[in-house]
């Protein structure tokens, strides 16, 4: 039983993955959920008074387009077969997309069209969507239309996100955002970000006039500041900025970390597929970002649970530059199969927020898992049933 319902399992898996959906993503990194496409069937057995879809254009251009407006064409068909032609679903790979079609049925000879209007909102670049028609047509039962585009947008910004990267605790950081628009009318209002530590303001007087190939375009200038009292750790946020066109919003996302003055290398102990019982040893460098000279008084583990290192160690590394101090773990993973987790606490001789930090750990132990080779064949060398040598885990 436990054999069979693997094979079904596996097999209904494959059938999925040669018939289902494909995510196919555009150049704004929008995703489209491709449909399933009917395979058709072989030449031989496909009746001689079948209907028959046969389309003018499989494929149409709009070229280059701006953003503000929807834009419509129509695929003119025909049923060239020699029974009626049933339409069935219209569906387009995105919401931006939308067939449509006045009737479903078409007797032989009779022609009609699908219009097909697209959404260019909130997108920029070479785009490519497409619709999919399904019919009872046994030699094309899904035939797919494709709409080419290239948008430029009215507003965008430059950069389309931010990285702060590294900033050292308590000195903040800033970062310039262009935005641009192609309408003197369509200016940007007011920004704001869904973090508190990060602040977004237009410079009122930064307006400018640039010429880009043919376009004239009107630039502004945004500065994105994190904040020096922002705590330590990963700082994530989004700005949103309004324009004179409620409708119109642009976003940008802004991330960044804040960082004590101690520079450690890992930032977080890692310690995966680890044998249950098995050794841990792990090291930990450490150093002053502002070449400070400091010393470790002591190294504690404060773990979520059940103790994992048995012996803490540290010392200064001879001859390093800049100075640096040496931080050591050994223990044993738990005897059962799970996750561990905690921290090592970390005191120095340094004066106020510098004198304790904190090394993250985390693993989990597990029982390895053969090796392909091993999975597949005997000692012997023998071929085995793949079934048996690897069955479901979704059966116990």
């Amino acid at each position: 039983m436990k054999l069979c319902i693997a094979r079904m399992v596996a097999v209904t898996g494959l059938a999925l993955a040669a018939s289902g959906a494909v995510a196919q993503v555009d150049h704004s990194g929008h995703s489209h959920a491709m449909p399933a496409v009917k395979a058709p069937l072989p030449p031989e057995s496909i009746p001689a008074d079948a209907p028959r879809i046969t389309f003018e254009k499989n494929s149409h251009d709009f070229g280059v387009i701006t953003d503000d407006n929807n834009v419509t064409t129509t695929f003119k068909f025909t049923n060239s077969g020699k029974t009626t032609l049933k339409i069935g679903t219209l569906s387009g790979s995105c919401g931006c997309t939308v067939p449509q079609l006045e009737k479903k049925d078409y007797e032989p000879g009779e022609g009609g069209e699908i219009s097909v209007t697209y959404n260019p909102h909130n997108r920029r670049g070479k785009q490519q969507t497409n619709v999919t028609v399904n019919s009872n047509d046994p030699a094309a039962p899904a035939v797919q239309l494709q709409v080419h585009s290239e948008i430029k947008p009215m507003m965008f910004l430059e950069p389309m996100a931010v990285n702060l990267g590294s900033v050292p605790k308590g000195k903040g950081a800033t970062s310039t955002v262009k935005i641009s628009s192609r309408n003197a009318e369509l200016k940007p209002t007011q920004a704001s970000c869904s973090n508190p530590n990060i602040k977004a303001e237009i410079r009122t007087d930064s307006m400018k006039e640039e010429v880009v190939g043919e376009d004239k375009i009107y630039t502004y200038l945004m500065d994105v500041t994190l904040a020096p009292t922002a705590e330590m750790g990963n700082v994530i946020g989004q700005v949103t900025v309004r324009t004179t066109e409620s409708a119109r919003l642009l976003t940008l996302s802004v991330n960044g970390e804040v960082v004590g003055d101690y520079n450690m290398m890992p930032k977080q102990v890692q310690m995966y597929n680890i044998q249950p019982g098995g050794p841990l040893n792990s090291v930990v460098r450490v150093s002053s970002r502002s070449n400070r000279a400091f010393k470790i008084l002591s190294a504690e583990e404060q773990p979520m649970g059940t103790k994992t290192f048995s012996n803490i160690t540290f010392a200064e590394v001879p001859g390093a530059t800049p100075q640096t101090w040496q931080i050591t773990l050994t223990g044993k993973a738990p005897e059962m199969q799970s996750a561990f987790r905690g921290k090592i606490v970390v005191t120095t001789d340094a004066e106020g927020e510098d004198k304790v930090f904190e090394v993250p750990y985390n693993g989990f132990a597990t029982n390895p898992q053969p090796s392909p080779q091993a999975r597949f064949n005997n000692p012997t060398g023998a071929p085995v049933d793949p079934w048996v040598a690897n069955p479901s885990s979704l059966v116990r």
